[in-house]
């Protein structure tokens, strides 16, 4: 999305990835050196100006401290959601226990929480998957203004119809994880652990939060 909504306003990318790529997978430490190794070979070459684009799942502070102008954008979706998710992906093995998906689940709505502190521009990924020209309107102007283009660029970048939509915008680029977590069908001890795990987040008040937020009739999914 911030890819498509970058090129639309005609601004180049000069690096792009997934931030801390050797943590978050478990790279080896060879490898990890490596990778880091490029990385900074690569932060090397910056130029003043220039725009980096990462994705994360995770929230980090070295992320936001590389550029002068950092510029977060995260997606919220319902945690019920995000559990089936992870867990029919295999994340956590084939049979998961309870804690196991709990705990996780704690970690990703710290994250959230803690980028929206930051001042991310949070939206809705329902919301988005039901308005996607809406959405692509939102990050175009959103990032336009943090980058301190002009409306009449935008307008003469976008032309009076603005951001175009593209089918691929909120497919998930991680062929590990199912396309839908809702359409898929989920066995019935993963079902069990889904139920015990919520019942273990009941008491969370940023599980809560994003219940309100995120999920449609008030927490159950549709």
């Amino acid at each position: 999305m911030v890819r498509s909504a970058l090129q639309q306003l005609r601004v180049k990318v000069a690096v792009s990835g997934y931030w801390d790529m050797a943590q978050h997978v478990g790279m080896k430490p060879a490898d990890a050196k490596r990778y880091y190794l490029r990385e900074y070979e690569r932060w090397r070459k910056i130029r003043p100006g220039a725009v980096l684009v990462y994705k994360s799942h995770e929230f980090r502070k070295s992320a936001t401290a590389i550029c002068e102008n950092t510029t977060a954008i995260t997606m919220r979706r319902c945690p019920e959601d995000i559990m089936r998710s992870f867990v029919r992906a295999g994340w956590l093995g084939s049979s998961p226990e309870p804690r196991a998906i709990a705990s996780t689940m704690r970690l990703y709505l710290r994250y959230h929480a803690e980028w929206l502190a930051f001042g991310a521009l949070d939206m809705s990924y329902e919301w988005a998957v039901r308005n996607p020209k809406a959405m692509m309107d939102r990050i175009v102007g959103f990032l336009a203004a943090r980058l301190g283009l002009s409306p009449r660029h935008v307008e003469r970048t976008l032309g009076k119809e603005g951001a175009r939509v593209t089918r691929s915008l909120l497919a998930e680029a991680n062929r590990a994880i199912p396309s839908s977590s809702r359409s898929s069908n989920i066995s019935r001890v993963h079902r069990t652990a889904l139920a015990q795990a919520t019942a273990l987040l009941a008491n969370e008040a940023n599980w809560h939060a994003l219940l309100r937020a995120a999920c449609p009739a008030g927490g159950r999914p549709t």
